[in-house]
Order: structure tokens, then C-alpha cells, then sequence
């Protein structure tokens, strides 16, 4: 540009205002050029910091899947021979009070199995891929799971443990029966855990929608301290205590 601009005053070609023009053309193209190229690498130092990161969560996640899944491992082979012990115990002739122990202690290992194999699935639910297991289950035989695991825990703290199942409850449903047990147990166990007197009740109702289809309705109500309604929105949050 200066050379240019040498050549051309010298030989009388640029009046002085065309000069001038030029010349503010020629610092803005420099300016946008340099505005530019500090661009260009800002941009690359971001990818550059960007692929690192992207780098560094991903060893994290395999580093978390690869605990996750060493620690389910151990702990299931000590589970499965309490199960396997407990099982030989129901083949035994013994007391009704200890086949119904024996029975309960049953449930429990198996609901723990199912939490622990879910640990391994940890990876599924990061992504929003994990699904629920439909199939055939026995209402009964599902509540009395449950309450054979709680029931002492609200015999310990003087509560009374209320149970109050609907007749017109089909025998049989379709449907995840370890999650509804998950589900159920942590909301009963809370209250069981934050009523110091009185009674815990679950309750269960069917409504039907169709010969094929009905709605299950499970309430559990306690006389334990509540939840103050500014805390309500807290509900779903992880690791929230209200």
C-alpha cells in the first residue's frame, strides 16, 4: 500500500482527497484483517479447549462405568449365597416364624439384586435410554414383599402399619413390578423414618378404564412432621432433603 501510494503521488496520478480515502480504506482493511485473524485463532484455541474437555468427561464417564460395574460385581457374589443359604433354610423342616423370616429375607435379596444390576444400567439413564421391564407380576405377592420388608422397621418405632387393599384389584398385572417396589419402599420407608408416633397406612385402589386397562392408585399417608409447602417444588430434586 505505501509503495503504491509512493508511486502514485509521485507521478501526480491521487489528489490529495482521493489519497486520504484511500488511505482510510487501506487502515480498515488492515484493522478487519487483524480483527480477523485474532478471531480465527480465538476460535481454534476454543476447539482446542473444547476437544480436551470433551476428552476428559469422556475418561471420566468410562472410569465411573468401569467402578460401577467392578463394585456391582463383588457385591453380588456375597448376595447371592445369602440367597443361596436362605434358600436351603425354606427346604429345611422349620418353624412357620422362621420360613416366614426366610421368606422375607428372600424378597429383599432379590430387590437388591435388581438395585445393583440397575447400578450397571447407570450409563442408560445418563443417556435417557433407560426402559422399563413390562411383564406379568402378582399384585399379592408384590405387597407382601413389601410389607414383609417394613413391617418391623414400623414395629421397632411403635407405629402402627396399616394396610388397606382394594378387593377389586385384579391377581394379576402387567407392568414393572421391581420399580413399583422401588418406588413404593422409598416413599414408605420416609414415612415410616419421619413419624415418630402414631401410624403409617398404605392404601391401594384399581380404577378401571376398560376390560383390559385400569389405573393403580397407591397412597401412603403418615402422622409424621410433613412437608412445608415451600418445599413441595424440592420434591423431585436429587439429593434435596425437605
Amino acid at each position: 500500500v505505501v509503495s503504491f501510494l509512493y508511486y502514485a503521488v509521485s507521478i501526480g496520478s491521487i489528489e490529495p482527497n482521493e489519497m486520504a480515502n484511500f488511505l482510510i480504506f487501506a487502515v480498515f482493511q488492515l484493522v478487519m484483517g487483524v480483527i480477523m485473524s485474532y478471531t480465527k485463532f480465538r476460535l481454534n484455541e476454543q476447539l482446542v479447549t473444547a476437544e480436551k474437555q470433551r476428552k476428559e468427561i469422556y475418561m471420566l464417564n468410562k472410569s465411573q462405568n468401569s467402578f460401577f460395574s467392578n463394585m456391582s460385581h463383588e457385591i453380588r457374589t456375597p448376595i447371592n449365597t445369602i440367597i443361596g443359604l436362605n434358600e436351603m433354610i425354606l427346604r429345611e423342616d422349620v418353624s412357620e416364624e422362621v420360613i416366614e423370616d426366610a421368606v422375607n429375607i428372600k424378597a429383599a435379596g432379590k430387590l437388591l439384586l435388581n438395585l445393583i444390576n440397575d447400578i450397571l444400567d447407570m450409563s442408560k439413564f445418563q443417556s435417557g435410554s433407560m426402559q422399563l421391564l413390562i411383564e406379568p407380576y402378582h399384585t399379592g405377592d408384590m405387597l407382601s414383599d413389601i410389607v414383609g420388608m417394613l413391617w418391623i422397621r414400623a414395629k421397632d418405632k411403635k407405629l402402627d402399619f396399616n394396610v388397606d387393599v382394594s378387593p377389586d384389584i385384579p391377581a394379576e398385572l402387567i407392568g414393572d413390578e421391581v420399580r413399583i417396589k422401588q418406588v413404593l419402599i422409598n416413599i414408605i420407608n420416609n414415612a415410616i423414618k419421619y413419624t415418630k408416633e402414631g401410624s403409617v397406612s398404605l392404601t391401594v385402589q384399581c380404577e378401571r378404564k376398560d376390560d383390559k386397562t385400569c389405573n393403580m392408585i397407591y397412597m401412603v399417608s403418615d402422622t409424621g412432621i410433613g412437608i412445608k409447602s415451600e418445599d413441595i417444588p424440592y420434591l423431585f430434586s436429587a439429593f434435596k432433603r425437605v
